[in-house]
């Protein structure tokens, strides 16, 4: 928590167990961004989306799109 106390971002996978966290994460740091970066994945029934070379893709994406956005801001 420490660390997050100090984080400008946190990327989120985008997984249940994450919910009850990223509430804490959000009221521990207000200026932290948290960004899911599992948007545009079709989750199904396995939640381990990052195994999947098609989805590692779009989670490059979506990290590649949050920094340029934060960069730019």
């Amino acid at each position: 928590m420490k660390n997050i106390s100090k984080a400008n971002l946190y990327l989120s996978i985008g997984l249940e167990f994450e919910d009850v966290w990223l509430d804490k994460f959000a009221n521990q740091n207000k200026n932290m961004k948290i960004v899911d970066i599992s948007k545009n994945i079709s989750k199904g029934n396995d939640p381990h989306i990052w195994v999947s070379p098609n989805n590692i893709k779009i989670i490059a994406q979506n990290i590649l799109d949050t920094l340029i956005e934060i960069e730019q801001s």
